[in-house]
C-alpha cells in the first residue's frame, strides 16, 4: 500500500506538470515533459556539466564533514559543560533566523568568492547538526551513564557502546535535513556567486539562454540525488541495527 501512495504521488507530480505546460502554452517558459528528458540526456551526455554537479557535491561533502566533526565535539561539551552550551545558544539562534540572501551577500564581500559556498553552507547546516547530536545527547537516560562508569570503561568505548548507539537516530535526523537544506543552500550561492563548476553556474548559464528546460532537467537530477543518497543512509541505518 505504501509503494502505490508512493507511486500515485509521483505520478500525480507529473499530472500537475503536464496540466501547468498546457495552461502556459508557451514551451519557452514551461518546458514539456519531452522536452525535459531529452535536456536530462543532454546533461549526462555532457562531461562538463557532470563535472560540475561532480563538483557541487564534493563541496557539499566537505561542509557537511566539517560540520559533522565540529557539531559533534561541541555538542559534547556542551552536554558536559552547561555553561558552553549557553554560551553558543545565540550564535546557533543567529545562524537559524539569518535570511540566506543576508549570508550570501555578507560573506561574498568579506571573503574571497572561492570560499563563499563552503562558509554559507557550513553556518546553514551546523546549527541542524549541532542541534540534533545535543538532542540524542540530552536524550540519554543518566542510569545508563552512572552503570558504565562503575564499569570503568573507556572514554572511546563509552562512545561505541553508550553514546553513538543512542544518539544514532539523532545525528541520522539531522544528517538528512542537513543534506536537504545543504544542496538547496549550496546550489543557490554557486547561482549567486558564480562560482566555477558548479550546478548553480550550470542554471545561471541555462537562465541566460533561455534553456528552461534543462533548469527543469537539473532539478530532477537534483531531487533524484538526494532521494538516493537518503534511501543509502537509511539502509546502511538498518544494516548497523541489525548487526
Amino acid at each position: 500500500m505504501k509503494h502505490w501512495m508512493r507511486l500515485s504521488s509521483i505520478l500525480s507530480i507529473f499530472i500537475v506538470w503536464y496540466l501547468i505546460y498546457l495552461w502556459v502554452d508557451h514551451p519557452l517558459l514551461m518546458p514539456s515533459i519531452e522536452d525535459t528528458i531529452r535536456a536530462l540526456f543532454r546533461l549526462f551526455g555532457s562531461r562538463d556539466a557532470v563535472l560540475a554537479m561532480m563538483h557541487t557535491f564534493v563541496r557539499l561533502g566537505i561542509c557537511i564533514g566539517i560540520s559533522l566533526a565540529l557539531a559533534m565535539i561541541l555538542a559534547f561539551l556542551s552536554y558536559h559543560f552547561r555553561h558552553i552550551e549557553t554560551f553558543l545558544h545565540p550564535y546557533m539562534v543567529l545562524f537559524r533566523t539569518i535570511p540566506l540572501v543576508s549570508v550570501i551577500l555578507i560573506t561574498f564581500v568579506l571573503v574571497h568568492f572561492s570560499l563563499t559556498t563552503y562558509i554559507i553552507t557550513f553556518l546553514m547546516i551546523f546549527p541542524i547538526l549541532y542541534q540534533a547530536i545535543l538532542s540524542g545527547l540530552n536524550a540519554i537516560d543518566s542510569s545508563y551513564i552512572d552503570v558504565y562508569k562503575l564499569e570503568k570503561g573507556t572514554f572511546f568505548s563509552s562512545i561505541e557502546y553508550l553514546y553513538f548507539p543512542i544518539t544514532r537516530p539523532f545525528i541520522l535526523l539531522g544528517f538528512l535535513q542537513s543534506l536537504g537544506l545543504g544542496l538547496k543552500v549550496i546550489v543557490m550561492a554557486e547561482f549567486i556567486t558564480q562560482a566555477q563548476n558548479g550546478i548553480g553556474k550550470l542554471i545561471y548559464q541555462a537562465r541566460v539562454n533561455l534553456n528552461y528546460d534543462q533548469i527543469f532537467a537539473i532539478t530532477i537530477i537534483l531531487v533524484l540525488m538526494a532521494f538516493l543518497i537518503e534511501t543509502l543512509v537509511k539502509k546502511l541505518n538498518q544494516d548497523i541495527e541489525k548487526a
